[in-house]
């Protein structure tokens, strides 16, 4: 999952296995329920004048730095 408070960055996420990604909006994020399924939770790092980004620019920043 990519949580705001994550303390693993997207950079540590395993490469060439399957996954499935969980991204929620930028307002709540990720419900408790559904993290206690996720086996990983993963930050983006950003910039500190942002808050944070929308969900498509989360999913398209956490995609990239998988496939790179």
């Amino acid at each position: 999952g990519i949580d705001a408070i994550a303390k693993k960055s997207i950079k540590d996420i395993p490469k060439n296995i399957s996954l499935a990604i969980v991204i929620d909006d930028e307002g709540k994020g990720i419900s408790h329920k559904t993290k206690k399924n996720l086996h990983s939770l993963y930050a983006i790092p950003i910039d500190n004048n942002l808050d944070s980004y929308n969900v498509s620019v989360a999913a398209a920043i956490t995609l990239y730095e998988i496939i790179k």
